[in-house]
């Protein structure tokens, strides 16, 4: 980040082109220096700041102005004694990652980036079992006592089934399948924007792939957005 014309207290500051390139945003510039704890380099950077000094939870500088020395001092790191990677691995049945993978443990899963628990599966899972409720097989490879632990689920007390339904007007889902009232709507699919229209639509603007009114109610420019012809 260059500061504009005049140096860094002229007023906004003005990205060079690798700040340009990761689309970084610009800030405001006053006497008093920066609003934010921005990246410490000198010429001026409009990136939040993650490393600093070991031993210090002040971070100074961004990946890109780091020194060499400067480690991640924003982020938790790995419980090895020196180690300043960040962690990913942990135990299967833990939410909360302690390792990195030069020093993970046998056994060890990639909690920060879980996948199915089956060999060879690359699928995020959505299914566990109801006493950890940490999600570890998807839907092909689930047991069969295995419940949904990703998906918002039905008000209905000691219902597992996932909330898809609510009352019209209403935008979080409430009720399953089984147990929506006969007026309830589908609330996790959009919906047709013609007034009291309950429909999914598939009808937009040609060029476009949102979908915004349903066949009963697209208008004449209006195209199937959905499906379309191979």
């Amino acid at each position: 980040m260059r500061p504009g014309p005049g140096g860094p207290a002229a007023g906004r500051a003005r990205p060079c082109k690798p700040c340009q390139n990761i689309g970084i945003r610009i800030f405001e510039v006053g006497a008093g220096g920066p609003t934010m704890a921005w990246c410490q380099w000198p010429p001026g950077c409009a990136v939040l700041p993650i490393y600093g000094v070991l031993g210090t939870q002040t971070p100074l500088y961004c990946g890109t102005h780091r020194r060499a020395e400067d480690v991640d001092v924003r982020h938790k790191l790995c419980e090895t004694a020196g180690c300043v990677k960040r962690p990913s691995f942990g135990a299967p049945d833990t939410r909360t990652p302690l390792r990195c993978g030069t020093h993970r443990h046998v056994g060890d899963a990639n909690i920060r980036s879980r996948r199915c628990s089956v060999a060879g599966c690359r699928r995020t899972p959505v299914y566990g079992r109801p006493c950890t409720r940490i999600a570890l097989w998807c839907g092909a490879h689930r047991e069969p006592d295995a419940i949904d632990v990703k998906s918002k689920k039905c008000l209905l007390p000691d219902c597992e089934g996932r909330a898809v339904y609510a009352p019209p007007g209403q935008r979080l889902a409430l009720f399953c399948a089984g147990h929506r009232s006969p007026g309830d709507i589908n609330a996790c699919c959009r919906r047709c924007r013609h007034p009291n229209c309950g429909i999914t639509p598939s009808f937009g603007v040609p060029g476009t792939r949102t979908a915004i009114y349903c066949g009963a109610h697209r208008r004449a420019c209006d195209v199937n957005v959905r499906y379309r012809p191979h």
